[in-house]
């Protein structure tokens, strides 16, 4: 998975070209790997600015949480660590900072009228009808605790920095004899005619002898080994063990109830509709047909407003911002309001119906505080008690110390090897994913660090026994040496008799002549493609193919089906009926790494003028 993840999030055209051109809607909270700091903490300074934690904090957040998304699971402290996303995050805000600053030096500006536009043209924004739906964009601003004000500022910002991008990369084309040339390359196809010799064909093989067997062993005693295996304690710091022992009293919940009332407020909720327009003439036009007593849908679809479009749906007086909200939210049931200008057009809103604000009633949220306030308790139970341990660990304590000290729960495993299996083969189960890598690098008679566990507490492991690997005894696996032995002989013998009857054939002999001779049959493959993978052939063997002459014969394996003998028999030039298409793609191919070679020296031209100066101990501390 992480290799996958590395190869959607490396290069600096990622990077730039799609991590700075476009805002991206992530969700903020990811859980609390990320530990609260000043705000006036810097981790880097890119010519005069300073660079604070929590802007490089919010992007990491952001970064997990794409990754997130890509992935389907939730990235561990290990595995952002292990995809260097803090380094490659921390890069990007760089890249950022230095476009706002050769921005502001070359006086660039966006106007209202194109932050605009590029809201009202993003698909995210549209709705069924393809239009732009102004619920939709209030609901994802909503749901990324955004204001309208806080999102314009930031697209406007990224489309100063499109514009110094693409004037970078500006002709950054893809010469034409070079795109033929690919093309010429990527496109040629071959026909192969091709037998099988199975692995029968090198007849039964003999038993070796003690002493080869031996001689093999020794060689090879890598395959025949018992497993490292290890033996620990793993104490828990565990948020639920805390929980259980916590009882809220109903007095105390009914007093956070009355503290926190405002949190149970259902503000007032208006069901609206609305007609969105362009042009103010129109707008009057249709506020004068609603008002002469024309139905309200009937103008909206007069005025290219799709159902969808025009409902709005119940929204609060906070899913309103400026002035249309005011309007909106001072009208009775069935009222309209008259046409009212912002950044997005002239809107007309009918309020369909009004349901007061109401407070949740006490019994219907008792639980809920009180699980929050047990939970509370039981996080600060785990931060003290983390706390305490962790100085007690720098200053040499033992595991077995602290379990007595502070009463810690603790889980026994034995004989688990690094995959986390028992002597059986079965998985061991355990609390986090982690442990077992943690248990595998800690020394024996030395406590680990603490370690998270899962987002509910902590744990640290004490590794109690060490049975290192070790070669299984010989007379013990006497049969798989035996097995593992004829297999390679029979893989030398087999690659033995391909290659003879490969140059059998480029000694004249015809491949189906060969064939009748030792009982096998000859097959033709489909055109195969130099760069497309095919069932017909292994792939060494296809490459093969394409290094020889028309007639030559080449060979290689096919596993424990045998060995291939194949011969080239037509050469088939590019498709010329897919040839546009195809030139196209190696065009864009060809101009997305240039752009990145371009952006990339740019950058280091940037760095130059505005000197970059990253706090690496500071920046290791965001996790």
């Amino acid at each position: 998975m992480l290799q996958a993840i590395r190869s959607r999030a490396s290069g600096i055209v990622v990077q730039i070209l799609f991590g700075l051109l476009i805002v991206t809607f992530a969700l903020w909270g990811i859980g609390d790997i990320f530990r609260g700091r000043a705000a006036d903490t810097s981790v880097a300074t890119v010519g005069d600015e300073k660079i604070d934690a929590n802007e490089v904090q919010a992007a990491l957040r952001r970064q997990v949480d794409r990754m997130r998304q890509m992935t389907n699971s939730t990235l561990t402290e290990e595995q952002i660590k292990e995809l260097d996303l803090v380094n490659t995050t921390m890069n990007e805000v760089v890249n950022q900072h230095l476009l706002d600053l050769e921005a502001k030096r070359l006086g660039l500006a966006v106007n209202d009228d194109a932050v605009r536009q590029a809201i009202v043209d993003n698909p995210a924004f549209h709705g069924a009808s393809g239009q732009f739906d102004r619920n939709i964009y209030l609901q994802l601003l909503q749901a990324n605790r955004m204001t309208d004000q806080q999102y314009e500022s930031l697209l406007r910002s990224d489309m100063i920095r499109n514009r110094i991008v693409a004037t970078v990369t500006d002709g950054a084309g893809a010469p034409a004899p070079l795109v033929d040339a690919l093309w010429q390359s990527r496109g040629e196809r071959r026909v192969a005619t091709a037998i099988l010799v199975p692995p029968t064909a090198v007849g039964t093989l003999p038993t070796p002898d003690a002493a080869a067997l031996e001689k093999f062993y020794d060689a090879h005693k890598d395959q025949f080994m018992v497993p490292e295996r290890r033996s620990f304690t793993v104490a828990l710091i565990d948020q639920s063990h805390y929980m259980a022992g916590i009882k809220i009293p109903d007095d105390q919940v009914k007093a956070a109830y009355d503290k926190r009332q405002d949190e149970f407020v259902e503000p007032e909720k208006r069901d609206l509709q609305q007609i969105l327009v362009q042009d103010e003439a129109k707008a009057k036009a249709a506020a004068a047909a609603i008002a002469g007593g024309k139905d309200f849908a009937a103008v909206a679809k007069e005025n290219g407003e799709s159902a969808a479009a025009m409902n709005l749906g119940a929204l609060t007086r906070a899913d309103m911002p400026g002035e249309l909200g005011k309007a909106v939210f001072a009208l009775k049931p069935g009222a309209v309001t008259p046409p009212i200008k912002d950044s997005f057009g002239w809107h007309i809103v009918k309020v369909l119906s009004a349901t007061p604000e109401r407070t949740a009633p006490f019994d219907s949220v008792k639980s809920k505080i009180a699980n929050e306030m047990a939970q509370a308790q039981a996080a600060d139970q785990v931060a003290k008690i983390a706390n305490s341990v962790d100085d007690a660990l720098a200053g040499g304590a033992s595991v077995k110390d602290l379990v007595a000290k502070f009463g810690l729960k603790t889980l026994t495993v034995a004989d688990i090897d690094a995959e986390g299996h028992d002597p059986s083969g079965k998985a061991v189960k355990l609390p986090a994913p982690g442990i077992v890598k943690t248990a595998f690098a800690t020394s024996i008679g030395q406590p680990s660090d603490l370690k998270e566990l899962n987002d509910q507490g902590y744990y640290m492991v004490a590794v109690d026994k060490v049975a290192p690997a070790a070669p299984r005894p010989l007379a013990e696996v006497h049969d798989k040496v035996v097995a593992a032995w004829q297999a390679g002989e029979r893989a030398t013998r087999l690659a033995k008799l391909g290659q003879d009857y490969a140059d059998a054939v480029n000694k004249g002999q015809k491949l189906g002549d060969l064939a009748a001779l030792h009982g096998l049959k000859t097959f033709t493959t489909q055109p195969l493609s130099r760069y497309e993978a095919n069932k017909e052939l292994p792939p060494d063997v296809t490459a093969k193919l394409f290094t020889a002459k028309q007639g030559q014969a080449v060979t290689g394996s096919e596993g424990d089906k045998g060995v291939v003998v194949a011969t080239v028999t037509t050469i088939l030039p590019p498709d010329p009926a897919k040839a546009t298409a195809q030139k196209e793609a190696i065009a864009r191919e060809i101009e997305q790494t240039t752009k990145g070679d371009l952006l990339s020296q740019y950058e280091q031209s940037l760095r130059a003028r505005y000197p970059v100066s990253v706090n690496h101990d500071a920046l290791d501390r965001l996790l």
